[in-house]
């Protein structure tokens, strides 16, 4: 995804499934800040990111509970 606002619940169901076919495990997600802002800007970008980690998260979690944990090296 490039456009934060873009993250909802319609997003590519297959998002995580493709990442893990590709690269064998889902391990960490990120999120972007921006910097000094309006308080406008600022609300919207706190929406759009506490609601796009709900998002993330409730579309990845299909993924994460069928991994087996990789031993640490």
């Amino acid at each position: 995804m490039t456009r934060p606002t873009a993250v909802n619940m319609r997003m590519n169901p297959r998002l995580f499934a493709t990442a893990v076919e590709k690269f064998g495990n889902l391990d960490i997600g990120f999120a972007n800040a921006p910097g000094k802002t309006s308080l406008a800007t600022f609300e919207q970008v706190l929406r759009t990111n506490l609601t796009g980690v709900s998002f993330t998260i409730q579309a990845a979690a299909p993924e994460t509970e069928q991994q087996v944990p990789r031993r640490q090296s």
